[in-house]
C-alpha cells in the first residue's frame, strides 16, 4: 500500500483521528499530526503494538477449529390413548 494521511487511515479503520494519533504515539511511531503521511512500516508497528496490548501473539495464533454438530438426539413422549401409559421415543435428527 502507498502512504496515506493519518486522516484517511483513521476513516478507513473507523476510529477518531485523535485516538489513532494516541495509539501511534504509544506504539513508538514518530510524533505525527492529522495531515502527516503514514507508511506501511508505521502501520506494521501499530499493528504489532495493538496485538501485544490486547494479548494476541506476535505471529498470530492459528485459527481455531469450528466443530459443527450434524446430529441431535431428543426424546418425545407419546400418549397412546386412554388408560395406557405414555411411551418415550428417541428421535435423531441429522443435518446435511
Amino acid at each position: 500500500m502507498a502512504e496515506v494521511s493519518v486522516n484517511e487511515f483513521a476513516k478507513t479503520v473507523g476510529i477518531p483521528v485523535e485516538r489513532l494519533l494516541e495509539q501511534l504515539q504509544e506504539a513508538g511511531v514518530a510524533t505525527m499530526q492529522a495531515d502527516s503521511l503514514i507508511g506501511d512500516e508505521d502501520k506494521q508497528k501499530l499493528l504489532s503494538y495493538l496485538r501485544s496490548k490486547h494479548g494476541a501473539s506476535e505471529q498470530g495464533a492459528a485459527p481455531r477449529r469450528v466443530t459443527l454438530k450434524r446430529k441431535s438426539v431428543s426424546e418425545v413422549k407419546l400418549g397412546s390413548g386412554r388408560g395406557a401409559s405414555a411411551k418415550t421415543v428417541t428421535v435423531e435428527v441429522r443435518k446435511k
